[in-house]
């Protein structure tokens, strides 16, 4: 059953790739391993990154307080 948002494939793709977060949020991780195969043919989580970003986000600089 793939996913129905982009937010519940994200949550389903981490749940998948980190057994202390499924633990942490009480899905098993068979489940999130299930949706995530399920999502890899349909593109929900393929996302473009922009031009001078990583990941698709854009880094900010830290105020340092100086």
């Amino acid at each position: 059953m793939p996913s129905s948002t982009p937010k519940q494939a994200r949550f389903m793709a981490a749940i998948a790739h980190d057994p202390g977060f499924a633990q942490r949020v009480g899905v098993p991780q068979k489940v999130g391993r299930d949706f995530n195969q399920a999502d890899a043919g349909t593109g929900i989580l393929k996302r473009k990154a922009r031009p001078g970003t990583r990941f698709g986000v854009k880094k900010t600089r830290r105020y340092t307080g100086a």
